[in-house]
């Protein structure tokens, strides 16, 4: 069993939800030049896996030789608007668990995925969620890393709501998927940052219809 610490920040409830976004936000408008975490994030990954590829053999990738049982805690900023607008706030503290699946011929066939179950708790009474679904790892070097998770996740908050402070996610099972960057640290520990996704797709029936998905990033 490992232990997985994602990047930390903090910040505090900001009373007019309109007029300034809270901290965390602000951070992370200041740090990537106004850019979304979702683009941000997804050029360091394609640079970190391009400048892998002339010394990987794609075609011979396993997963990476992260613990195969893995405790994890987190914290991370909340509705981050990589995919949308920004309407929460706070931090979410997450709690995870990954294990390794038995070499079931369907394991196989997915490459290995890890089972996951995980919990998002909001610190400013918005939305939190619990998920799971399946992992994979793949090495980007010797110590790199990159992640893709997949599944689904409940939440308790708004499905169909006029409030503007609060996310309007149409139905109360989502699919979930994230990508993440890392890196291995002492072959027992492993460090990253994470960007997920929160959404119903228009694709799981009943609900409101509503669709605006929810991201956070730590």
């Amino acid at each position: 069993m490992a232990h997985k610490i994602f990047i930390l920040e903090s910040s505090s409830r900001n009373p007019d939800k309109h007029a300034n976004r809270s901290e965390h936000n602000m951070l992370l408008r200041t740090l990537f030049g106004h850019c979304k975490p979702a683009a941000v994030f997804a050029g360091v990954f394609f640079i970190c896996a391009s400048q892998s590829a002339a010394a990987i053999e794609w075609s011979q990738l396993a997963p990476t030789q992260v613990p195969a049982n893995e405790f994890r805690i987190g914290i991370a900023a909340h509705d981050v608007g990589a995919f949308g607008k920004q309407e929460e706030e706070g931090e979410d503290y997450s709690g995870e668990l990954r294990l390794a699946l038995p070499r079931w011929g369907w394991v196989d066939f997915l490459q290995h995925p890890r089972a996951m179950l995980g919990v998002n708790v909001n610190n400013s009474a918005d939305t939190s969620a619990a998920y799971g679904g399946l992992s994979w790892h793949w090495p980007l070097g010797r110590h790199v890393f990159i992640g893709f998770d997949f599944g689904l996740a409940v939440h308790d908050g708004e499905t169909e709501t006029i409030r503007t402070d609060r996310k309007e996610l149409g139905t109360r099972v989502l699919f979930r998927e994230a990508l993440e960057l890392g890196v291995l640290i002492q072959d027992k520990y492993t460090l990253s940052l994470r960007l997920d996704h929160i959404s119903n797709g228009h694709i799981i029936p009943g609900g409101s219809g509503s669709n605006e998905g929810l991201d956070t990033f730590g």
